[in-house]
């Protein structure tokens, strides 16, 4: 409604300038055509996005522990559990296809144990799997360990190869699982990114 009100201003000069309708249509398309300029201005804006980054925190599934994570401005809350049914951290940019999921489990305690069973899994799901690259790491004075993985996901009709970084990081009687995702082309463009929010894990208490 608002934006109608906008073009009704916008053409409403032009009715009482001209008598005479076929004189004014270059007159109106200018008008018009400065309108859809600017709103084309006004989207190219708003995909522009600072360099901030804010703290995310979050509840163990058990409501014991809590630990936070750090994202970028462009990545927001998913809040309807699109990506995960229960991961209590869920942020995407469906623009950009980079998504973030980040929760623990308490049924295993050992993270390299865990991480070999959860590499072994996504490897077996993805069509032309390749496991790319693994690093042991401490994260603020946890042991954790990094894993790349990148595969094809989709069908005949929709297919494209995604690269998967996923974190293990050892807690107090469970692990932490962070899970990011992209499109592999956009793979170096993000690895800084996807690196920094890993490095950015911590256990509040």
């Amino acid at each position: 409604m608002q934006m109608q009100k906008k073009i009704h201003c916008l053409l409403q000069p032009v009715a009482k300038k001209c008598n005479n309708p076929t004189t004014c249509v270059p007159y109106v398309m200018r008008r018009c055509c400065l309108f859809l300029l600017l709103c084309g201005v006004m989207a190219v804006v708003s995909c522009q996005y600072s360099d901030e980054w804010s703290t995310v925190n979050a509840v163990t599934y058990d409501g014991s522990q809590q630990f936070g994570l750090s994202f970028p401005d462009y990545l927001t809350e998913e809040k309807t559990r699109r990506l995960n049914k229960t991961a209590p951290v869920q942020y995407c940019n469906y623009f950009r296809n980079f998504y973030a999921i980040a929760d623990d489990t308490v049924t295993a305690n050992d993270y390299r144990q865990t991480a070999a069973q959860e590499t072994a899994r996504l490897l077996t799901l993805l069509d032309h799997a390749q496991q790319t690259d693994t690093q042991s790491l401490q994260i603020n004075g946890l042991p954790a360990f990094m894993v790349g993985i990148a595969g094809n996901v989709g069908n005949k009709d929709i297919n494209e190869r995604i690269f998967y970084r996923l974190i293990f990081i050892q807690g107090t009687a469970r692990v932490y699982r962070v899970n990011l995702w992209v499109w592999d082309k956009n793979r170096a463009k993000y690895a800084a990114v996807m690196d920094k929010i890993a490095r950015s894990f911590k256990v509040l208490n």
